[in-house]
C-alpha cells in the first residue's frame, strides 16, 4: 500500500518528472517569432505571428509509428507514401486561439554527417536533396538516411506566466509550449530538441506596449510529464520562454508618487481649524486616491501598485483626523507647523518602507522563478 504523502505516491493529474524519457525518435523544432503584437495584462495574453518547423527521421518514425500514417498505407504495404502522409501530431498546451497561414511537407536526403545534438538537414537552401516519395520496402530505411520537414505559419493567442499580485515589478514569461498532439501508442518514445541555428526570437526581441525584453535569446526546457497515475508512460513536451519586465516608471508616477502629492496637499496646504473643512478635504483626496485603482487593468487581485494606492489612502484618513481633533491630540495652536512636518514626514517613511518591500518580495520571487526554470524545475514554478 502507498502511503500518502510518500515518495512512492503518484498523484492523479499531469504533473513534471525529472526522469528522461527512453527517445528512440528525436523531433527538431525550429521556431522563427516574426512579430508579437500585443499583451494584455488583464487576460494574461499575447498574440504572435511565428513559424514552425519540425524534422524527424522517416525511418525511424516509421519503426515507431509506421501503424498511424495516414489513410493505413504502411499496414496496407501502400506502393508509395507521399510527404503529407506522414504527419507529427502536436498541441500548444497555453494557446487560447490560433490560426495556420500555411503548410508544407517535404522529404530530404541526408547527404551529410551531422554534428552533435545538431539536425543533419537544413530547412533552407536548395532542392537538390528533396525527394517527393518513398518507395516500399519502408522497413529497410536506414536511420538518418532520410527525414521529413513540416513548415506551418501560425497567428497564435498564448497565455503568459506572471506573478501579478506583484505588479509593477514582476516579471513576465511569454511561453511557446509544444507537445504530443495526442495518446498515440509510441509517442512516449520521442524527444524534442530546439533546433537553435535555424530559429529566430527576432520578433520577442521589441518591446510590446508596457513590457520590455530582459533576455536575447529564448529559455528552452525538455519537460516530461507524467499523465494520470502510471509511472511507465512519460511524454516530452518542449517549454521555450522569453522574460519581460513592465516599463516602472509610468507606474511609480501614478500609483506611488502621486498619492504621496495628495498626502502633501493635506499636510502643507494652510486649511484653517474646521473640522468640517479638514474632513471634506480628506475624504476628496482619498476618493481621488481610489480613482486610481480603477485606471488598472482588472484581474481580480490586489496588486502591490493597488496596495499602496489603499495603504495611502489610510494614512490620509489617518491625517485628517489628527489634523480635525488636534486638541485632543494634545498639539496646542503653536505646534500645528510641527505636526505638519511630523505627519510629512511618517508618510515619506511609511511610503519609502512600503515601496522597499515589495520591491525586495517581487525581487526575491522573480529571481526564484527565472533559477526554476534555468534548472528545469516547474513544480515549484506551480508553487510560486
Amino acid at each position: 500500500m502507498v502511503v500518502p504523502g510518500s515518495p512512492d505516491e503518484v498523484k492523479l493529474g499531469t504533473h513534471v518528472v525529472d526522469i528522461k524519457n527512453d527517445a528512440k525518435l528525436t523531433v527538431y523544432v525550429s521556431t522563427v517569432v516574426h512579430s508579437i503584437a500585443q499583451m494584455d495584462a488583464a487576460e494574461k495574453t499575447y498574440q504572435a505571428t511565428l513559424g514552425l518547423c519540425f524534422r524527424y527521421d522517416v525511418g525511424d518514425y516509421l519503426r515507431i509509428l509506421g501503424n498511424h500514417v495516414a489513410d493505413h498505407k504502411y499496414e496496407l504495404k501502400s506502393p508509395e507514401i507521399f510527404p503529407e502522409d506522414i504527419k507529427m501530431t502536436w498541441d500548444m498546451p497555453n494557446v487560447v486561439s490560433r490560426e495556420f497561414t500555411h503548410e508544407s511537407h517535404w522529404f530530404r536526403k541526408c547527404t551529410k554527417p551531422s554534428g552533435k545534438d545538431e539536425c543533419p538537414v537544413p530547412i533552407y537552401g536548395d532542392n537538390t536533396d528533396v525527394i517527393p516519395l518513398i518507395q516500399p520496402p519502408y522497413d529497410t530505411i536506414p536511420s538518418g538516411s532520410i527525414w521529413k520537414c513540416e513548415s506551418f505559419g501560425l497567428h497564435v493567442t498564448c497565455n503568459f506566466s506572471n506573478h501579478a499580485r506583484h505588479t509593477p515589478f514582476e516579471h513576465s514569461y511569454l511561453f511557446l509550449k509544444f507537445i504530443v498532439g495526442d495518446g498515440r501508442p509510441g509517442a512516449e518514445k520521442m524527444v524534442w530538441k530546439f533546433d537553435e541555428r535555424e530559429s529566430s526570437m527576432q520578433g520577442m526581441l521589441t518591446p510590446v506596449g508596457a513590457f520590455t525584453p530582459l533576455d536575447t535569446r529564448p529559455h528552452v526546457n525538455n519537460v516530461n510529464i507524467v499523465v494520470g497515475t502510471t509511472k511507465d508512460v512519460v511524454w516530452p513536451r518542449l517549454y521555450m520562454s522569453m522574460r519581460y519586465h513592465r516599463h516602472v516608471r509610468e507606474s511609480i508616477l501614478k500609483y506611488y508618487l502621486i498619492p504621496l502629492m495628495l498626502f502633501s496637499m493635506l499636510v502643507v496646504a494652510p486649511l484653517g481649524d474646521d473640522v468640517g473643512e479638514l474632513m471634506a478635504t480628506g475624504s476628496t483626496l482619498v476618493l481621488a486616491c481610489i480613482a486610481l485603482i480603477f485606471t488598472f487593468d482588472r484581474n481580480g487581485l490586489i496588486t502591490f501598485q493597488e496596495l499602496n494606492v489603499i495603504l495611502q489612502s489610510m494614512m490620509i484618513m489617518a491625517a485628517s483626523v489628527v489634523l480635525a481633533y488636534k486638541d485632543s491630540f494634545g498639539f496646542d495652536e503653536g505646534s500645528v507647523g510641527l505636526l505638519n512636518l511630523e505627519l510629512m514626514a511618517v508618510d515619506l517613511l511609511v511610503a519609502g518602507a512600503i515601496f522597499a518591500i515589495q520591491y525586495w518580495s517581487a525581487s526575491v520571487k522573480n529571481r526564484k522563478i527565472l533559477n526554476a526554470i534555468q534548472n528545469n524545475e516547474f513544480t515549484i514554478i506551480d508553487a510560486l
